[in-house]
């Protein structure tokens, strides 16, 4: 059964003269970010694969998230076209790797919302900065698994 895991970037500043593409994490972001990687090493384990965004928001995410988790860095794999990606471009992303037995996803909004909400109507709504919410493949589709917002884990 494989399991995929969504996970927006951590909050983000808005410095002048830096295009959105360029934005870095803010101290909250990279707290965040750090503590959904432990969160997520603790819960379901670290990730076979990672397909990200090449925004500097959602690569400091993952080295973050990462460093935070414990173990071993999966294979990587940074993607221009993953920029802004919509729900489609993941789920090819995910139709072109089948044998990884848990993936992970890190970008942006709308995109992962949307697709959180095309397996599960009910989800969430909009996907939170580093809000990371799972699924396992089943033979009657895509079932939640874990959603975690991490407001409820800082300073614990």
């Amino acid at each position: 059964m494989r399991r995929i895991t969504l996970l927006r970037h951590g909050k983000s500043s808005y410095p002048g003269g830096l295009s959105d593409y360029e934005r870095p994490l803010t101290e909250r972001g990279q707290e965040d970010a750090g503590i959904m990687g432990h969160l997520c090493a603790q819960r379901i384990g670290v990730p076979d694969r990672v397909y990200v965004s090449s925004a500097r928001r959602t690569l400091e995410t993952i080295e973050l998230f990462f460093q935070a988790s414990g173990g071993s860095s999966p294979a990587i794999h940074v993607m221009d076209e993953l920029y802004l990606a919509d729900a489609h471009q993941w789920i090819q992303i995910l139709q072109d790797d089948v044998k990884s037995g848990h993936v992970l996803l890190c970008g942006h909004q709308p995109g992962l919302g949307i697709l959180a909400e095309l397996w599960d109507s009910q989800a969430i709504g909009d996907l939170p900065t580093c809000g990371m919410v799972s699924f396992l493949e089943k033979p009657e589709g895509m079932v939640m698994d874990i959603w975690e917002r991490p407001k409820h884990h800082r300073g614990s």
